[in-house]
């Protein structure tokens, strides 16, 4: 993995391996046909869960897997190739960048341990601002209310992303 050359992954766990035609993630590739091949490959621990595969082509999702194209008790949860063939609105071939995305839904507790949020309420907020004010006989705490509750922790889930491929036609 390159670094200073933009061959970076961030990962919760998956592990995702992306090129096209051979030029891995971070690589500037020419295609000049217009058509390219976009391999993928995800991997994961077979107790980790990877729900959704998705594919962004200049940030706009291209292909989304799930189910039973995800093999969910293997290791090896998705391998294939994407023929892909960048155009503007009128069909005019362009330059793109690629980025893959794997999302699982099962919390990595207690590998993970979940993050606290600190509790921040809306009324907390206004009373603070408006309290230098004299407001007469107005009751702005009743105004404001209490709110509804907020989760105060958020479990952490299989994520991955990549940095992109950036494809030109020249």
């Amino acid at each position: 993995m390159r670094v200073r050359g933009g061959g970076c992954r961030a990962s919760y766990g998956p592990l995702i391996d992306m090129s096209i035609d051979g030029a891995g993630i971070g690589s500037d590739v020419s295609a000049p046909t217009g058509e390219a091949s976009l391999s993928l490959k995800v991997q994961a621990p077979r107790w980790m869960q990877v729900d959704r595969i998705e594919i962004y082509e200049n940030a706009r999702l291209i292909r989304e897997l799930e189910g039973e194209e995800i093999h969910g008790d293997e290791v090896v949860k998705f391998e294939g190739d994407l023929i892909i063939r960048p155009r503007d609105a009128e069909g005019t071939p362009v330059d793109a960048w690629y980025v893959a995305v794997a999302i699982g839904d099962q919390d990595l507790a207690p590998l993970f341990t979940p993050v606290e949020i600190p509790n921040i309420e809306f009324s907390d907020v206004v009373l603070g601002a408006v309290s230098s004010f004299d407001l007469g006989s107005f009751d702005i705490e009743g105004f404001v209310g209490a709110g509804p509750g907020h989760p105060r922790t958020f479990p952490i889930l299989p994520y991955a992303v990549t940095n992109p491929i950036w494809r030109r036609r020249k």
